[in-house]
């Protein structure tokens, strides 16, 4: 989902589902089969975080999300979605009780 909001915050169109897989595999490294991939998604559809449209000119499936889902991934008000970017800084103060 990350990388759905990512890419879609560049370009609202809908991402093909062979782009996602390259994409996917090529920059996370992911060692995931295609059908896991497939399952995953599926699931995601099933609770409304991903939505699928079928493009029948070229007989692909594209995936995308909803403009509300993409908002708060990419804004992650709580750091809850990518952790590693939204860690709250440590101070280097220190304070002394006596």
């Amino acid at each position: 989902m990350i990388y759905l909001a990512k890419e879609l915050e560049e370009d609202s169109t809908p991402i093909p589902f062979t782009k996602l897989i390259d994409e996917l595999k090529e920059q996370l490294g992911l060692q995931l089969s295609i059908f896991e991939i497939m399952a995953d998604i599926d699931i995601l559809e099933q609770r409304s975080l991903v939505e699928r449209n079928n493009d029948p000119d070229k007989k692909e499936t594209r995936y995308t999300l909803q403009p509300v889902i993409k908002k708060y991934i990419l804004i992650d008000p709580l750091g809850l979605i990518d952790e590693k970017s939204n860690k709250p800084k440590k101070s280097t103060q220190t304070v002394n009780i006596l």
